[in-house]
């Protein structure tokens, strides 16, 4: 078994069971277009492609939103003020709020939500 990691207090898995993926997979493929839910997407690999993605320079979309938290993050940082609980759905590899986190200083609890576990994980380190 694996030592706990100090840097996470509790880590709360939400995989869906066998049950449920048997279930999305056949409404998905019965469906007009088939699809498939995106949160089967986001597997280690998964996520490490979609991290690739966001670091070409067709992909603009992350580079803007750092564009502009970096703009405003004295803004937020003077509204939030100190001691702050920062919860962030869809946290991903983390690469905007720890400017965030950075610039806030004094967080008292930081709960990040990601659908990926790997990107979760590694996240906090």
């Amino acid at each position: 078994m694996d030592a706990p990691d100090p840097l996470l207090e509790r880590l709360v898995d939400h995989r869906p069971g066998r049950a449920a993926i048997t279930a999305d997979v056949l409404a998905g493929l019965s469906a007009r277009p088939r699809a498939l839910p995106s949160k089967y997407f986001y597997d280690a690999r998964g996520s490490a492609l979609f991290e690739e993605i966001t670091r070409q320079p067709e992909y603009y979309l992350t580079r803007t939103e750092l564009a502009l938290l970096r703009q405003v993050l004295p803004e937020i940082v003077a509204r939030v003020g100190p001691q702050a609980r920062v919860v962030e759905y869809g946290s991903g590899s983390g690469r905007k709020t720890r400017l965030l986190l950075q610039a806030l200083g004094d967080v008292v609890a930081y709960t990040p939500v990601e659908i990926s576990r790997t990107a979760l994980v590694d996240s906090v380190r």
